[in-house]
């Protein structure tokens, strides 16, 4: 795993559902429903800050001169932020394939690395001392006729 942030992240989310949901609890309605609604404005507010933090951040990177490869992280955090300001499909749509493309890469890259130290053959050790270019242990130096 390459980040352990994912455990408190889930837990702050599942505490702030209890809290949500715990707090709507029990109301008149009239009182649940503008509750709803400052929670609603709430992450929408949230949401666009985040979208802002992210295209501003990109824009920084490219006035840098940073290749799309550098670029390209900070999508999904832009359009996550779209999808908590908004909620659209559309949205909801773009942040999931930005977010399976980031694991088809991931998983390409890591069996594209395994792929490269099964063809060297050695596992990626060079054998034979320190020296560079030396033979095998247990083989012969080319051009060395001797036994």
């Amino acid at each position: 795993m390459k980040s352990k942030s994912v455990v408190p992240v889930v837990v702050l989310l599942v505490l702030g559902c209890i809290v949500i949901f715990g707090g709507l609890a029990g109301r008149r309605p009239a009182a649940a429903a503008e509750s709803l609604m400052l929670y609603v404005e709430f992450f929408t507010t949230f949401g666009k800050l985040i979208a802002v933090l992210a295209a501003s951040w990109m824009l920084v990177r490219a006035i840098g001169g940073a290749s799309l490869a550098h670029l390209a992280p900070l999508s999904l955090p832009l359009i996550a932020g779209v999808v908590i300001s908004n909620g659209h499909w559309s949205g909801v749509a773009a942040l999931g394939t930005v977010a399976s493309l980031i694991v088809v890469r991931e998983i390409w890259s890591d069996a594209s690395r395994t792929r490269e130290v099964k063809n060297r053959g050695d596992g990626g050790r060079r054998r034979g001392g320190d020296r560079k270019g030396a033979a095998p242990s247990g083989g012969r130096e080319p051009g060395n006729k001797s036994g």
